[in-house]
């Protein structure tokens, strides 16, 4: 193995550790803005809420869910039915045997390469996704304490 290759290889370890952080926090924030999206309605309608302490709440709710809806696109596999597959496993998928072997006796630089680009714009695009979603949790995060401040100023 060239020492390139070697330090390529290094990268994709890189990557791929930073991808498997990615899918831990994205479980742990789906559960979470699943729990405010669904136990907050249940909340606001059997409780005791004023119209004015209800409205922060139910924006608390969308917010939650819209959350949801980010991690979720985050932890979504990234296989379109029209994509190309050429690229990691999916490479594989459709090709006979003889063919990997053929694959397996090129130069490995550029799939190296290859690999890396596509791991490292995975990566970055489920850490943009969990970024908007924490964003989102932390505005309905906002909005649930103004429904708990505003409720309390009605007793």
């Amino acid at each position: 193995m060239s020492h390139i290759d070697e330090v390529l290889q290094s990268e994709i370890a890189a990557v791929e550790t930073q991808l498997g952080r990615t899918d831990g926090k994205t479980g742990i924030l789906l559960g979470l803005s699943s729990a405010g999206a669904t136990a907050g309605p249940l909340l606001i309608v059997g409780g005791d809420l004023s119209i004015p302490a209800a409205v922060p709440a139910w924006i608390a709710v969308g917010l939650f869910v819209v959350a949801a809806a980010f991690l979720s696109v985050a932890i979504r596999p990234r296989i379109a039915p029209n994509e190309k597959l050429d690229h990691g496993f999916l490479r594989y998928a459709n090709v006979p045997a003889d063919q990997i072997v053929q694959m397996a006796a090129q130069p490995r630089t550029p799939l190296l390469a290859t690999r890396l680009c596509d791991l490292a714009s995975l990566t970055l695009a489920k850490y943009r996704q969990i970024r908007l979603a924490v964003d989102f949790m932390l505005a309905g995060i906002v909005a649930t304490a103004m429904t708990g401040v505003i409720d309390l100023f009605r007793h």
